[in-house]
């Protein structure tokens, strides 16, 4: 199981799906006995995973896009409008930091395990930038102390 899904696991996701070998919308349909979520996150940017919000994503649902796309993304309009479903963007984190900071503080949100490695700022081309694409299944989060 690649690094990401099992510390998913370990933090307490209830179910864990690999998109690459199981079918996430049917998946969750057979979960929530035929009515998908009510909101999806695609925080990659790229068509794959918007097709999965959408898959995902049952009537009347929310897709908040997230991940900044630097490609064109076709969007089946029919299947947003047959199923009511709703588009939004969200770039910045308005209000967000004082929520998160709680989260932190009083240990509800465990970081220690999504940091997979602390480099020095010389070091963050070579073991951080070029560590997060070659390896990007080794790797979560890198800190970068100057």
């Amino acid at each position: 199981m690649p690094i990401r899904r099992q510390l998913a696991e370990q933090l307490g996701a209830t179910a864990i799906f690999n998109p690459d070998t199981d079918n996430p919308g049917n998946s969750i349909a057979d979960l929530t006995d035929g009515l998908r979520t009510d909101l999806a996150f695609d925080c990659v940017g790229v068509q794959a995973s918007f097709d999965t919000a959408l898959r995902v994503t049952g009537r009347r649902a929310t897709i908040c896009v997230v991940g900044l796309s630097l490609k064109p993304i076709q969007v089946p309009f029919i299947r947003l409008w047959g199923h009511e479903k709703n588009i939004t963007f969200s770039s910045g984190y308005e209000n967000e930091f004082p929520t998160a900071i709680a989260l932190l503080a009083d240990g509800r949100v465990d970081t220690d395990r999504m940091i997979t490695a602390r480099i020095g700022l010389d070091d963050l081309v070579a073991e951080g930038m070029h560590a997060l694409i070659a390896e990007s299944e080794k790797h979560i989060k890198i800190i970068v102390s100057p």
